[in-house]
């Protein structure tokens, strides 16, 4: 079936299912690589030498064929409605090396599965949407805002949790679909998903907002709007 989005475009269920299965993969593999690329920084200078055109040494080639598995797991994942602002420079490096050596991508079902074995004691994926059934999306958030585990835990939505919800202890929001200019109230009702009252006797809390869209650019809002929400 179809539904309706936030902004009155209608989206194809299975592809609105497929877009939340994809950023959860990326945002997997975002974690893994910041990891990765700590303990490995040598990378970084076998990939300027692929740029540059040079030649690999033996040693190196051995190398990155030892971390193959390793590497593989940062093939590029390609989504609907993408922003560019998460074109980067880990989907970069690891293209050129797996060209440069004649490896095979993994493909989105290999690597999510791969990646959920590697981060699935770090990380813990929900996610909510008009297309699922109400017994799954009240499930999702209940396991979200109740999990007492020390994983990181994201929660991936569309066209949910826009107004009437509040959980506790959320750190931050990520947008990654634009909104359209006139937007106003589902945007603070969105940004509204991480912002608490400072009460009396609790500690005081800035979230952090990663708005990979421009909406804070693109959405009409009257003077002094943003600062009061």
């Amino acid at each position: 079936g179809t539904f309706v989005d936030d902004d009155g475009e209608e989206i194809e269920g299975s592809k609105a299912s497929q877009i939340i299965k994809d950023y959860q993969t990326l945002f997997m593999q975002y974690l893994y690589a910041n990891k990765y690329f700590n303990e490995h920084a040598q990378i970084y200078d076998i990939y300027d030498k692929l740029v540059a055109g040079e030649v690999l040494d033996n040693e190196e080639i051995s190398y990155l064929e030892s971390e193959k598995n390793n590497l593989l797991l940062l093939s590029r994942v390609s989504i609907s409605y993408k922003p560019m602002a998460l074109n980067t420079q880990i989907e970069e490096i690891s293209s050129t090396i797996i060209s440069s050596l004649g490896w095979e991508t993994l493909d989105k079902n290999e690597l999510a599965t791969r990646l959920n074995e590697v981060m699935g004691d770090e990380v813990e994926n929900y996610s909510m949407l008009g297309e699922y059934s109400n017994g799954r999306n009240k499930s999702e958030l209940y396991n979200f805002s109740n999990s007492s585990s020390k994983k990181r835990k994201l929660m991936f939505v569309i066209n949910k949790l826009n107004e009437g919800v509040h959980v506790e202890d959320v750190d931050g929001i990520v947008w990654l679909r634009a909104l359209n200019d006139n937007s106003r109230i589902l945007f603070q009702q969105q940004l509204g998903r991480c912002i608490r009252a400072n009460l009396p006797g609790r500690q005081a809390k800035t979230p952090i907002v990663l708005d990979l869209v421009n909406n804070t650019v693109t959405v009409k809002l009257k003077k002094g709007e943003l600062q009061e929400s």
